[in-house]
């Protein structure tokens, strides 16, 4: 087995910004209205990952501006996420209106998702097999992708089981919850 799946599976199945509100979205809205996150979130792991391939992580090496404007927008939007937490009353129902991400915010979010940035970066910088740059970005991506499930590097993609299993768990423990 390719070590970089085994890399990515560590990195993106530890808790993150993306474990934390697919449990609070399964838990407060279920898992099948929750789906377009959970995809949302494995196709935008994946575009970050392919331009880790393509060479979006050494420019953000060469550039620190650059990478301080993203460092900057993330801290920003994990804050707002924090006080959005706290001013909340009622986690366990979505109020009306309240709806959960949709596919194309979810794959929006890993634009700002410090975590996937720095695990992309590193599997970039670490799991190079000095391929061209087109074949990397589709290495990095496939594994980012398919990394949870893969039992080797050739498996194709699967349904990604980190981040449906986060939406799972919420959707479980919300209906555990309301049955005490």
């Amino acid at each position: 087995m390719d070590p970089l799946y085994a890399f990515v599976f560590a990195g993106l199945f530890s808790p993150g910004p993306n474990v934390i509100l697919l449990t609070a979205s399964g838990a407060r809205f279920g898992f099948r209205a929750t789906l377009p996150h959970v995809v949302g979130v494995a196709l935008g792991v994946g575009v970050i990952a392919a331009l880790m391939g393509l060479g979006v992580g050494a420019l953000l090496l060469a550039q620190p501006g650059l990478a301080l404007v993203l460092k900057i927008i993330a801290a920003g939007w994990i804050l707002w996420m924090a006080y959005s937490l706290v001013r909340a009353s009622d986690l366990s129902a979505g109020k009306a209106g309240e709806k959960p991400f949709t596919l194309l915010q979810a794959v929006l979010f890993q634009w700002v998702n410090p975590k996937v940035w720095a695990v992309a970066m590193a599997a970039a910088a670490g799991y190079g097999l000095g391929q061209s740059p087109w074949a990397e970005a589709q290495r990095l991506a496939t594994a980012s992708v398919s990394a949870p499930r893969a039992k080797h590097s050739a498996s194709p993609p699967h349904f990604p089981a980190s981040t449906s299993s986060s939406a799972c768990s919420g959707a479980s423990q919300a209906r555990f919850w309301r049955s005490c």
